[in-house]
């Protein structure tokens, strides 16, 4: 990657360069003639040809070109360094970036190792808590749904809410779990956007929520798009909430991709951020980015969508579809960009 970023505008010899240089050589070109002139007109009223033999004069006149000569080896010796200085600070740009980089991702690594889930007898952690994370999510989506077919079905309802709004309320009390912490964002979200979830709804999908926890009710089933049934597979108490453990995780990663994106491209290509991008991603497992897919279409973490990070820099790239069927699929949130970029998933 950094052969490619300082090989960007520094090249000895470039436009600037000759710019300068040709101007130069017409000049000496025209200093070449002097001799002739010299010899064969007369210069402010001075004949060179009464100052004795011809070779003499020229000899003399032609004194010069060797100092032009030097003067021409200077120069180019001079643009050299100097080219050479400019490349010297890019490559110490570039060190610095990808010095901050790698801290970046190692500081990534040990959010992801930090997270643990507290279960009957022991602990879940690292990657394999995402795992559990989406179990727990899918399954409260489908609660939502659940739900909410119920309420418009007996008209409580004054709207039918779409799947993906389904999406950003079902995410409410995975992330901020069913005590007050749901309540307060939830009143957070309705400021924001007035009217975004209907208080029967919201009130239904919590008592339900509770009664599954605290096992007033046999915990339901549901059946996908698939045809597959969807369980509670989790060993932990769910709806606890998971806002600790995850808030800080989504914002170092938000900020590490900002961190990439936004480098001078004078140093840095777009090939270039997709490659470091590419490292980068390449530490995220597919729950981990299922899990960061869902964050950005819910309430929470919009900014990822609004910055095109999922699109033009393919940080979902990895995605895996089949488990993606709930809510509303990447294939559909973004068919539009998929028009024009096929290799937007790997799935896809």
């Amino acid at each position: 990657m950094k052969n490619e970023n300082t090989s960007l505008g520094l090249r000895t010899f470039d436009g600037k360069f000759w710019l300068i240089f040709i101007p130069f050589l017409i000049i000496i070109f025209l200093i070449l003639f002097f001799p002739y002139w010299f010899s064969q007109f007369q210069v402010f009223n001075f004949d060179f040809k009464t100052t004795g033999q011809i070779g003499d004069t020229i000899g003399g006149i032609m004194g010069p070109f060797i100092a032009i000569a030097a003067a021409i080896l200077t120069f180019f010796a001079f643009w050299v360094q100097f080219k050479a200085n400019d490349q010297q600070k890019i490559d110490l740009k570039i060190e610095r970036f990808e010095n901050k980089f790698y801290e970046l991702v190692r500081l990534h690594k040990e959010n992801v190792s930090e997270i643990k889930i507290k279960r009957s007898e022991d602990y879940v952690d690292n990657r394999r808590a995402f795992v559990l994370m989406y179990y727990e999510f899918r399954y409260t989506f489908h609660c939502c749904k659940y739900i909410h077919d119920e309420l418009f079905q007996i008209q409580n309802l004054a709207r039918q809410y779409s799947d993906e709004e389904l999406v950003r309320l079902a995410y409410i009390f995975f992330y901020a779990g069913i005590g007050d912490n749901s309540d307060m964002l939830s009143s957070a979200m309705n400021i924001a956007e007035p009217n975004r979830f209907e208080n029967i709804l919201f009130d239904s999908v919590k008592s339900y929520l509770y009664d599954i926890k605290s096992k007033n009710i046999t915990q339901p089933n549901f059946i996908d798009n698939d045809g597959n049934t969807v369980s509670l597979k989790i060993k932990y108490l769910p709806w606890g909430g998971h806002q600790s453990r995850l808030g800080h995780y989504y914002r170092h990663l938000f900020q590490t991709v900002k961190f990439i994106v936004n480098q001078d491209k004078k140093f840095i290509t777009k090939q270039s951020k997709l490659e470091y991008l590419r490292t980068l991603r390449a530490q995220l497992s597919d729950h981990e980015q299922l899990m960061l897919y869902y964050n950005a279409i819910s309430h929470f973490g919009y900014a990822w969508i609004v910055n095109k990070y999922f699109t033009d820099y393919k940080m979902i790239h990895n995605i895996p579809m089949p488990l993606a069927n709930f809510g509303i699929s990447p294939e559909v949130k973004f068919a539009n960009e998929l028009l024009f970029d096929s290799d937007l998933f790997e799935w896809s």
